[in-house]
């Protein structure tokens, strides 16, 4: 999808995501199926290059079990807990499996789950596709250039 995003007024596109890695891509996600118009910005040709390499190529999704102990902040354990529990372990899974039609089996000698294909590739091209699916624009290739603040908001300005 070619997209001329300097033309496009901010009006048009309340939320830009800027990265789409996995946290790109969730946030991407959450806000258009929250009702936001969203850009996501991409400097490579196909973004999420840290998932495709995860768990040697088969992308360790999540754990089988969630262990707070495991998790370091220096927030209080109070604000951990809040963020561990809102987006419940068996939730997460669900999406994976439901929205994203992905298949997810359990590795017994390290308690992770990974896709059954496993192909890291899949779990990418998913959340891609569900940004796309949920109405984001998504534009591969677009290198942040400057980020300023105005009246309005923010002006993003993309290299080239």
């Amino acid at each position: 999808m070619d997209l001329h995003i300097a033309a496009m007024e901010s009006e048009d596109l309340p939320v830009a995501v800027v990265g789409a890695g996995a946290a790109g891509l969730m946030a991407t996600i959450s806000a258009a199926q929250a009702g936001a118009k969203v850009v996501l910005l991409e400097g490579t040709r196909d973004g999420g290059r840290k998932i495709l390499i995860s768990g040697g190529g088969r992308c360790n999704v999540l754990p089988s079990a969630l262990d707070p102990g495991r998790f370091v902040t220096e927030s209080s354990p109070h604000t951990l807990r809040r963020m561990l529990l809102s987006f419940p372990l068996e939730e997460q899974r669900a999406f994976f499996e439901r929205d994203l039609n992905i298949p997810l089996v359990l590795e017994e000698e390290t308690g992770k789950l990974f896709p059954v294909s496993n192909r890291a590739r899949d779990v990418r091209d998913g959340l891609v596709n569900q940004a796309k699916r949920q109405g984001a624009l998504v534009s591969f290739g677009s290198r942040l250039a400057s980020l300023e603040r105005v009246p309005a908001g923010w002006r993003l300005k993309t290299a080239g």
